[in-house]
């Protein structure tokens, strides 16, 4: 098998699909810890510089590099 960290989000979701025993639930737990942190890496990039969120800025800027 490839490299996980290589494979396309389609082939590593037919990798898991596979009647291998893994990739597995450990490898499906780090994807999903990446994308949330992504997520919540976006969230902060895009209320930074916002009036409406101005008094989190320090925070967030921060936590965004803090990822």
């Amino acid at each position: 098998m490839k490299c996980l960290i290589r494979l396309s989000v389609k082939d590593f979701c037919q990798a898991v699909a596979s009647e291998n025993v893994t990739p597995g639930g450990g490898s499906v737990s780090a994807m999903s810890g990446a994308m949330a942190a992504s997520l919540a890496l976006m969230v902060l990039r895009v209320t930074i510089g916002k009036a409406k969120f101005s008094e989190f800025d320090l925070e967030n800027i921060s936590l965004a590099q803090s990822l």
